[in-house]
């Protein structure tokens, strides 16, 4: 006897077969039984779904839901939209391991991405980090990369420089580590620091530490935008190099300029598979992205956020100089950058001062990760 037989489904069984009517039945909270309609199975209840579509559940590959997990928040925006997985640690920034001295500024680091909930962050291993998870009883199955920018902030900081060979193998033992206590595999967001300082060297001797333990490379490509064919050979080349699984999340193409490029990209991809590199990509369904702190546009000098408070000291005026070159119609912008954005952000900003309000821009410029300076300022 079942503990639920769902009878008269229109039966999805995620397989890529067509759907089939059927009844389902489910012991022990998964799927014990798929079997023919109007079968004589018995259960504590029956649900007479009535020709409605019946599928596994759905897993979000790309999540950054850590904190409300950690709330122990109820996940119904996603349950209700049938998702019953979430993988977690994108873009090479898991929430562990963390050392307790960084903890306030990676929290910071990862606002935009993870949000700010005030979940008090208690572990340090991957393991701890895990069995907090568990602790809050998720309402879905849960599932982490350990990403490479915590990877390199635990053994070399927000520092912008390549790793030295006992660095890379502090790092490689920390991966291994991490997959041992649960890590699916590694993820990076070459377009954030401190993953962005990760050559292709020291991504490849890295990668084969997770590679060894049979995870995969999730990356969120250098550039998707004017150099996107450059990213994607780099992303081969690790995968054929260190003989991991790469998967290119969230392929797009940035910039009107390089619509229609995607085919080619695709073919690149498809040849590199047929010559037995193990490189795939996911791409979401809508027209739309986001991201944290503009760290592709404004790269080295300056990170620019949006905000309603004066600063406190005064940022070099070269650097400001610079930030107006790059979001003002130059090549960033038509490579996709976040000229439009501005664009937008001055109307407001002008429709706000004939309220009688007030919109700034702040402007942040760091050194190795150091806030340094910053002042409103009028871009």
């Amino acid at each position: 006897m079942f503990d639920i037989l769902f009878r008269n489904a229109k039966v999805i069984d995620g397989t890529g077969n067509p759907w089939f009517y059927g009844d389902v039945g489910v012991e022990g909270g998964t799927v014990a039984a798929v079997l023919p309609p109007g079968s004589t199975a018995r259960a504590r209840r029956v649900e007479d779904v009535d020709g409605k579509a019946l599928c596994p559940g759905f897993v979000d590959g790309h999540s950054h839901s850590e904190l409300p997990l950690l709330a122990g928040e109820i996940m119904d925006c996603k349950i209700m939209q049938g998702v019953t997985t979430e993988n977690l640690g994108l873009d090479g920034m898991s929430l562990a391991p963390i050392k307790d001295g960084d903890k306030a500024d990676w929290k910071k680091h990862l606002s935009g991405l993870a949000g700010t909930l005030d979940v008090p962050w208690t572990w340090n291993s991957f393991a701890e980090y895990l069995d907090c998870l568990q602790a809050a009883k998720p309402p879905l199955n849960v599932s982490s990369y350990v990403g490479l920018g915590t990877v390199r902030l635990s053994v070399m900081g927000m520092t912008d420089r390549p790793a030295e060979g006992h660095e890379i193998r502090a790092m490689r033992d920390l991966v291994a580590r991490c997959m041992d206590e649960g890590a699916r595999g590694i993820s990076a967001g070459l377009i954030y620091p401190p993953s962005r300082y990760q050559s292709l060297e020291e991504t490849v001797a890295v990668a084969k530490a997770a590679a060894a333990h049979g995870g995969i490379y999730d990356v969120h490509m250098r550039n998707e935008a004017d150099a996107i064919a450059e990213s994607v050979e780099e992303v081969i080349a690790i995968s054929e190099r260190s003989g991991i699984p790469a998967m290119i999340t969230h392929f797009k193409i940035r910039g009107k300029k390089n619509w229609g490029r995607s085919a080619a990209l695709i073919r690149r991809i498809d040849e590199a598979r047929a010559a037995g590199i193990d490189v795939t990509m996911a791409q979401y369904p809508y027209t739309a992205g986001s991201t944290g702190g503009f760290a592709q546009d404004l790269q080295v000098h300056a990170v620019v956020v949006f905000g309603n408070e004066q600063a406190e000291e005064q940022l070099d005026g070269t650097a400001v100089g610079r930030i107006k070159g790059e979001w003002r119609g130059g090549p960033q912008k038509d490579g996709g950058g976040f000229g439009d954005a501005l664009d937008a952000a001055v109307g407001k900003r002008a429709a706000a001062a004939e309220a009688g309000g007030t919109e700034f821009f702040a402007c942040e410029e760091r050194v190795e990760g150091l806030r340094v300076g910053s002042r409103t300022c009028d871009l």
